[in-house]
């Protein structure tokens, strides 16, 4: 793996500065590219120069590098930018310079102003494309301050803020959580609090993924009220924290936010589901559950869990109690005994609702909702399997008739 360091410079004249990339690391120098090499320990320096830049700058540079014996500091030619096919050019020799297994560190200190936008743009391309590592985009800033001691500022993050922007997008669109989960990862922080909390965050958005996969609706409600706990405490422990926007600046906490604010209406922890009197609730958020997994390419866990919904709702407005509601054997049996046979009214009177729904309604409901689990459920080896199209309108209906029933529930 080699380091290399991908940088340019401009026409005009470089001064000799003192530049800073912490309190006990500071290298005087005329070129900033100098310093990051030592800095990052490079072995290997691209100098992107257009032949203005190269006429005013290369002789002058290299005796710089003399102290660098094991660098290989290599002058690549670029255009002005002048227009579209200049800059795409420019990108195309950025990207001739980017390797498999290599680690990259851009400096953007200098040159075309074109540049550092090129350098994202090929940066990101590159990292999904060739898996090109991206360690750092560093910007000595000399005219920050007016003394000699110039401070250097990592830009990663806000290059890191874009990945967990499409992160983000990708789990609000798709319900997707491999993306963010990666990032999540990647972070490590020296806080027992934030490490902790942060753990938990991602322990909780591995769970919900894998709840909505195979159908555990109390798992996946339990999950997400453990993620918003989980970013509540990082929040919390974030705020006592002594460089706070250095460590996680707010853009990525609001981020985090959009997470749990997509979560919230089927958030639950799971000792609710324990009482009767947040059976309500609980029915109301899990409809909620469904209609999310509908609307993130996972319909079968929409139809599966819908069609438990819809037995357990009858359930609990016919009376029964937790056990009952929660236990095989007792659902299988009101299932056979109301479902499966149709019903009748003296079997099937939704107590609790005096009247306000009709039972024979319900009943059909379930029919067309079991008969569309079981479509999907056996890929379609059924009797009169449903057309493609039919099956996203029949699931459009189902759910919007769950939306009705579960209007009827009682409210806290």
């Amino acid at each position: 793996m080699t380091k290399i360091v991908i940088s340019s410079l401009g026409n005009g004249s470089m001064q000799v500065a003192d530049y800073a990339f912490n309190a006990d690391e500071t290298y005087t120098t005329r070129y900033f590219v100098h310093a990051l090499t030592k800095h990052v320990g490079a072995t290997h320096v691209v100098m992107l120069l257009t032949p203005a830049a190269h006429h005013k700058h290369w002789e002058e540079m290299q005796p710089y590098f003399d102290d660098l014996p094991d660098v290989t500091l290599e002058y690549v030619p670029i255009e002005m930018g002048a227009n579209d096919t200049e800059m795409w050019q420019n990108f195309a020799t950025i990207a001739n310079h980017l390797y498999f297994d290599d680690e990259i560190y851009f400096d953007v200190t200098n040159g075309l102003r074109s540049l550092p936008l090129i350098f994202l743009s090929a940066m990101r391309y590159f990292q999904r494309s060739l898996g090109v590592a991206i360690r750092g985009i560093y910007y000595g800033a000399y005219e920050a301050v007016p003394d000699q001691h110039k401070p250097v500022f990592r830009l990663d993050m806000f290059a890191t803020l874009s990945d967990w922007a499409t992160a983000v997008e990708v789990f609000l669109t798709t319900g997707e959580v491999n993306r963010l989960a990666a990032l999540l990862k990647a972070y490590t922080f020296e806080s027992p609090k934030l490490h902790r909390s942060f753990n938990q965050l991602q322990s909780q958005l591995a769970t919900f993924s894998q709840a909505t996969q195979y159908n555990r609706p109390l798992d996946a409600m339990a999950a997400a009220d453990g993620m918003t706990q989980s970013v509540r405490a990082f929040q919390a422990a974030l705020a006592t924290t002594n460089a706070a926007q250095s460590l996680f600046p707010q853009p990525f906490v609001d981020l985090l936010d959009q997470v749990v604010g997509a979560c919230a209406p089927f958030a639950m922890a799971k000792a609710a589901a324990m009482n009767i009197a947040h059976y309500p609730e609980l029915l109301r958020r899990q409809l909620a559950l469904i209609q999310w997994c509908a609307d993130h390419e996972k319909p079968l866990a929409a139809i599966v869990i819908a069609n438990e919904w819809i037995l357990t709702w009858a359930m609990y407005n016919e009376g029964k109690s937790i056990p009952d509601m929660t236990t095989y054997k007792p659902r299988s049996a009101f299932r056979d005994a109301v479902f499966n046979a149709h019903g009748s009214t003296n079997q099937f009177t939704l107590s609790r609702l005096k009247g306000r729904i009709n039972p024979q309604k319900v009943v059909q409901l379930a029919g067309d909702i079991a008969r569309l689990r079981n479509d999907l459920a056996h890929a379609g080896t059924v009797e009169s399997p449903l057309p493609i199209p039919q099956i996203s309108t029949m699931l459009r209906s189902n759910l919007e008739e769950l939306e009705a029933l579960g209007e009827v529930l009682p409210v806290d």
